[in-house]
């Protein structure tokens, strides 16, 4: 028979073995007796392996710290061995790492990894903190020994791309191709921006008229070719992102004239500009163009100034109507002669005659036509000596040189520009004022149409010293008001100060503006309220020199300077300020930047402050001798020369 033997060896799983031993009973034949042979069984006595070891997170998707994470991502941590599939179900969190309730999602496993897939696409640009609690047990029932944490961050999201300037207006360049670089902005969902100008993919839709360029350094330059409208377009390829503008390439706005030697030009409340200029190879002649805000670029026209000399052409004013007055010089006298709208140029008129030398810029004190037609004229004749100023009347002439001066001999140019009542103001350093006076002082002459003109005004708060000379400007209005500006000395400390004269109140105390140092004589302008604006030249700490700029509000005072622009080498030139009946002002300058001298422009206005244009602006180079006129409306004009004489027309604020 057989009879069976249970054996039960303790291991991870209870294993009993049923062994089945034979048992043989021998017969006895013939009545002999017989024997049982029987075998031990075999038993394992190794000691069982027990798991101890707890598991651990080997890797992670996202990774740790990793920034870019897609906003559709699966949270994975993967294990070091098998894990209980039960204990995973709530191990695994993920949340906002700066706080918040857990990401809700579906929870996967496999034998070894966890895997949370939430319900919604996580948010851009955000930080999530993820968890493996030690409820995650492996097989043998070992639970991680620590929480394990890590951090990943998600993609920030583009959402929107624009191109700026939003809106451009170009001239088209008669001589040589105007530029304007655009740029590509692209705002992100953490509310940041960033640059893009150089990643994008630049387009045009008719580069017949305005190409762009996709090169590198240079993406988003704009060049005119035709006049027309044309479409840039700035394509994000990661993002398929997309922004355009609409190019308007304008043959009015730009006029170039070749082999231009002197130069004048100014505007009308309408934006009709006036250029006269003189030729190389015809310097006995002036010649001249108008533009007309309605029609466009007319016809060069001669000048009827028939100089047997060479002429030096001195300087060109023009009034709310168009109408224009011109004065010249050669060694024989002074010439003016007068532009009426519709009808062209009078015939010249001698001011001044006898034998002297040229008069330069420098030598015209003053030049004005107010509202009326009627002008007013104030020089000094070269090397320090007499003033003269001679009135013109419309439709009468001008009258005889009248003798404001005797031998001056100090820094007569601090004029105010004129008015369109036809007020003037003109500022004397260093020169005796009377004829008990002298030494270093100033002294104002103001001129109305009224009263003509009042002599000899000291102005004793107003102390200077030689290193001063040319640090000084003066503005007056249409009320009669006057604001002078000037640096009491050379020093890097000297303060520049400012003083306001009005008809009712007489002058006012002296104020502070600025105790850096001028290098170079400051430009003020007044408004019909007796609102000013000031810029100036001035050398600082880390800089070579800088174009600074104040404003001045009646009834409230001057304004906090603000540099405009600086310079780490050089410091701007040939500054020029002009503004109109609002107070809205521009100021001019040209760049120290060689080789590539560069007309800089910037245009103020009560609500906006001051805005300074790119550099890049028309894409000017090598600019030379800039000269700036601002009609009452806001309407402007810049003259200046590169290879050809350029004129570029500002069309308002």
């Amino acid at each position: 028979m057989k009879l069976p033997t249970v054996l039960c060896q303790a291991t991870k799983f209870s294993i009993c073995l049923i062994v089945v031993i034979p048992m043989f009973l021998a017969g006895c034949g013939g009545g002999g007796g017989g024997s049982v042979a029987t075998t031990p069984p075999t038993i394992d006595t190794t000691p069982p392996t027990i798991d101890t070891t707890p598991p651990t997170v080997i890797s992670t998707s996202p990774g740790k710290n990793v920034s870019g994470a897609a906003v559709n991502t699966a949270i994975t941590a993967n294990f070091s061995e098998a894990m209980q599939a039960s204990s995973l179900s709530g191990a695994l969190t993920v949340a906002w790492s700066s706080g918040g309730a857990n990401v809700p999602g579906t929870v996967s496993t496999t034998s070894d990894s966890v895997t949370l897939t939430p319900f919604y696409p996580l948010q851009a640009g955000t930080q999530y903190t993820a968890t493996v609690s030690t409820a995650a047990k492996d097989i043998a029932g070992n639970p991680l020994t620590q929480v394990y944490s890590w951090k990943f961050s998600t993609l920030v999201k583009a959402n929107s791309i624009a191109i700026f300037p939003d809106n451009p207006t170009l001239p088209l360049g008669v001589h040589f191709t105007v530029q304007l670089p655009l740029s590509a902005q692209e705002y992100l969902s953490d509310t940041t921006s960033q640059d893009v100008t150089e990643s994008v993919v630049w387009s045009t839709s008719d580069a017949a008229i305005a190409d762009v360029s996709n090169v590198a350094g240079t993406r988003g330059m704009i060049s005119t070719i035709s006049v027309g409208d044309a479409t840039i377009s700035a394509v994000d390829s990661a993002t398929n992102l997309t922004a355009s503008v609409t190019v308007n390439v304008n043959a009015n706005e730009l006029a170039t004239i070749d082999q231009a030697w002197d130069f004048r030009a100014t505007t009308d409340a309408s934006g009709d500009v006036l250029v006269v200029w003189s030729m190389f190879d015809q310097p006995q002649k002036f010649f001249s163009l108008l533009f007309d805000s309605q029609s466009g670029w007319g016809n060069v026209t001669a000048v009827d100034f028939p100089f047997l000399n060479p002429v030096i052409l001195t300087d060109m004013v023009m009034n709310d109507s168009g109408e224009a007055l011109l004065v010249g010089s050669d060694p024989q006298g002074i010439y003016t002669t007068r532009y009426v709208p519709g009808t062209g140029w009078e015939a010249q008129t001698v001011v001044q005659s006898g034998s002297s030398p040229y008069l330069s810029f420098g030598d015209v004190t003053h030049f004005n036509i107010d509202s009326a037609g009627d002008g007013l004229l104030v020089w000094t004749q070269p090397l320090g000596s007499d003033t003269y100023s001679s009135r013109y009347t419309r439709n009468v002439g001008w009258s005889a040189p009248q003798l404001l001066h005797q031998q001056v001999g100090g820094d007569v140019s601090g004029s105010s520009y004129g008015t369109s009542a036809g007020n003037a103001a003109v500022l004397r350093m260093r020169d005796p004022c009377g004829s008990s006076l002298s030494g270093d002082l100033f002294c104002l002459d103001r001129f109305s149409k009224a009263s003509g003109w009042q002599f000899d005004e000291v102005l004793p708060f107003m102390t200077t010293s030689p290193l001063a000379v040319g640090k000084y400007a003066v503005a007056t209005n249409d009320n009669g008001d006057v604001m002078v500006i000037w640096q009491a000395g050379g020093a890097a400390d000297s303060p520049f100060y400012s003083a306001r004269y009005t008809i009712v109140g007489g002058w006012e105390s002296p104020s502070v503006l600025d105790t850096r140092l001028m290098v170079g004589r400051p430009a003020i302008t007044m408004d019909a309220n007796g609102n000013a604006v000031v810029t100036y030249p001035l050398v600082y700490t880390g800089v070579s020199g800088a174009i600074a700029a104040t404003t001045y509000q009646a009834g409230v005072g001057w304004s906090t300077p603000v540099i405009l622009k600086s310079y780490l080498s050089g410091g701007p030139i040939h500054l020029s300020l002009r503004s109109d009946m609002q107070g809205r002002a521009i100021a001019t300058w040209q760049t120290p930047t060689y080789p590539t001298y560069r007309l800089q422009v910037a245009h103020y206005d009560s609500v906006n402050g001051w805005i300074l244009l790119p550099e890049t602006w028309g894409g000017i180079d090598n600019v030379n001798s800039p000269k700036l006129s601002v009609g009452s409306s806001g309407k402007a004009v810049a003259v200046w020369m590169e290879a050809v004489l350029m004129v570029g027309r500002w069309i308002g604020f």
